[in-house]
């Protein structure tokens, strides 16, 4: 817990990130994998052989993004900046860890940025803003979404739901910027990836749609990830996601 909290008080971050937990929940996330790393390391390993997979059919040049690189735990980053001229790796805060780890490669580059474009927004103002991003730098030949369309909601909704914009059992915003995610993905030229968790479970029972109803096409490969082993979450529970991938998630 001391680290953690080190952790949180020397991590530069916007104040709107760290005033909506996105600082407080990756460094939650980095604790957690050190204490489940054993139930998380099938999951990571199916995320780098779909984006190794996904390489392949990609010309050895141009620019790649990772939308939502967290902690570079599912990227296979050496891979990549071999493969590719320019290397993005996306996300609202990266750790000290990450910013070292892409020292070595001259051709990778941290971006911070807010892939649903509610975040400055929603923390100034006083009314739900709607989902924007400028993709102007996203003129890249492959392009991953990582882990990442269910997450874009959950701070953004707490946050709205605290302050008492959106009611509490509201889930259109939620859905909105979900959906604008994904036609985000959709309308890009280059070749695009999608791994994401597509159910939430409990003790292997379905508990709820982190979708919001939004339909995937057929997946390319699937897998289980035992993300929150008894007591992580609750003293007797498991906390389980269902994901899918898509090697070529937006030509069908």
């Amino acid at each position: 817990m001391l680290f953690e909290f080190y952790r949180y008080l020397t991590s530069p971050c916007l104040p709107s990130v760290k005033a909506m937990g996105y600082l407080r929940e990756i460094i939650s996330m980095e604790a957690r994998y050190k204490r489940c790393h054993s139930d998380w390391q099938p999951h990571l390993d199916h995320c780098q052989q779909v984006i190794r997979h996904a390489i392949q059919s990609t010309p050895r040049s141009g620019t790649a993004i990772i939308l939502g690189s967290g902690l570079l735990l599912d990227v296979p980053l050496k891979l990549l900046a071999e493969h590719f001229d320019q290397v993005l790796l996306v996300d609202v805060v990266h750790l000290r860890p990450v910013r070292k780890a892409v020292r070595r490669y001259r051709n990778v580059r941290l971006i911070e940025a807010d892939v649903t474009g509610v975040i400055e927004p929603l923390h100034r103002g006083s009314e739900v803003p709607r989902p924007s991003f400028d993709p102007s730098h996203h003129d890249a030949v492959f392009t991953v979404s990582l882990n990442l369309l269910s997450q874009l909601s959950l701070l953004p909704v707490e946050f709205a739901k605290r302050r008492g914009l959106i009611p509490q059992d509201d889930t259109r915003f939620a859905k909105t910027i979900t959906a604008h995610h994904l036609d985000f993905l959709r309308n890009l030229t280059g070749k695009v990836c999608l791994i994401t968790e597509t159910e939430r479970l409990v003790n292997g029972v379905f508990n709820n749609d982190p979708l919001y109803g939004i339909s995937l096409p057929q997946p390319d490969k699937t897998w289980h990830w035992n993300i929150a082993p008894h007591p992580e979450v609750d003293p007797h529970d498991n906390h389980s996601l269902n994901m899918a991938a898509f090697y070529h998630f937006n030509q069908g």
